[in-house]
């Protein structure tokens, strides 16, 4: 089977993010957003700030003053003053604001262009295009996990694949392969959010989207190789499991590149989580960067752990359990992560609900 190369995958994206929903992730991310702060990203992009007043005219039928009809039925001629934007996203609501943001740019950025019904109304949903983000959110406020708009910001990522398989025509065929990848990418997620916590130097905010991101590639790939690509996954998930390096050996050797190699390439445009590209290229030999970046060498082993653990779905009965084996043991080694909190982290995540 010919195999991709990275001059390859150019065509995996548009993830450019862009500087208007980067920014309004960003802001969210930084907890302390305000009405004000939403203002300022949209004053900025004159575009969006005209996208975003349309909308919630259109939506809320927002009355100006000068609307009112005179006693005698007559409306007075009175000059409309433009809703000021701080005004517009009260009605919308903080959130709202938000999601409405992100879901125009989704669609800028894969269709080319803003979605316009056939009278050439802003014909868009935020909820057709945010499911992932959402969700995550959700179940970090549901669970009481720090940092839900972290996770909000992760989960957009996968909404943002999940729009371009769409328009790339490779759903609904990998609609039941998304649905499974991105329950998987959650579970890994929080296992490599939890580990975070012992090792040294490493945020619990930053391994999670870095874990979850990681996972895109296995999608983008997909898109390229379809079925031949899934059942590959499904072989290396059976019940005979090869270590980490054995499977990525394989992996490349069958499809050219392998998932964190694609996931990495993807994020460098997808500038909110690009820093953590050095980690995810190497989520399967994290012992090239020792000796050149301790920061990333401690979060790709994280990464290693918390995808062979999840992936397994099993937590180990005990610390003498064969089944440590498959857990990335030298990763769990070289970061002092011992098999009793590794377990203990395991139960931690089992128990989210």
């Amino acid at each position: 089977m010919a195999g991709l190369s990275l001059k390859d995958t150019d065509r995996f994206l548009p993830l450019n993010l862009g500087a208007t929903a980067h920014a309004t992730l960003q802001r969210f991310i930084d907890i302390d957003v305000s009405a004000e702060d939403l203002v300022q990203i949209l004053r900025a992009d004159r575009r969006y700030q005209a996208l975003f007043r349309e909308f919630v005219d259109q939506k809320i039928k927002v009355r100006e003053p000068g609307d009112e009809e005179a006693s005698d039925g007559v409306k007075p001629k009175v000059e409309k003053k433009r809703t000021p934007t701080h005004r517009l996203i009260g009605l919308l609501g903080m959130i709202g604001s938000r999601n409405l943001i992100l879901a125009l740019r989704m669609n800028e950025a894969v269709a080319g262009e803003f979605p316009r019904g056939a009278e050439g109304k802003l014909d868009l949903k935020a909820a057709d295009y945010l499911k992932c983000g959402p969700q995550a959110e959700e179940f970090f406020q549901r669970n009481r996990i720090a940092y839900p708009e972290t996770a909000y910001a992760a989960g957009v990522y996968f909404d943002w694949i999940y729009l371009k398989l769409k328009a790339q025509g490779s759903l609904p065929k990998l609609e039941p392969f998304f649905q499974q990848t991105w329950k998987t990418a959650l579970r890994a997620g929080l296992i490599a959010y939890e580990l975070a916590k012992v090792v040294p130097g490493q945020l619990p905010q930053q391994c999670f989207p870095a874990m979850v991101a990681a996972y895109g590639g296995k999608l983008l790939l997909a898109e390229s190789y379809g079925d031949a690509y899934v059942e590959f996954l499904k072989t290396q998930a059976g019940s005979i499991r090869l270590d980490s390096l054995s499977e990525l050996i394989l992996e490349r050797e069958n499809f050219g590149l392998s998932f964190e190699e694609v996931a990495a390439h993807a994020l460098a445009h997808f500038s909110i989580f690009s820093g953590y590209a050095p980690a995810v290229r190497h989520a399967r030999e994290p012992y090239l960067l020792r000796g050149l970046d301790t920061a990333h060498e401690r979060q790709a082993n994280i990464l290693l752990i918390a995808d062979r653990a999840a992936q397994s779905n099993k937590i180990p009965n005990g610390e003498t359990d064969p089944s440590l084996a498959l857990l990335g043991p030298r990763a769990c080694r070289t970061l002092g992560i011992s098999p009793a909190r590794l377990i203990e982290t395991l139960k931690k995540v089992a128990a989210y609900r």
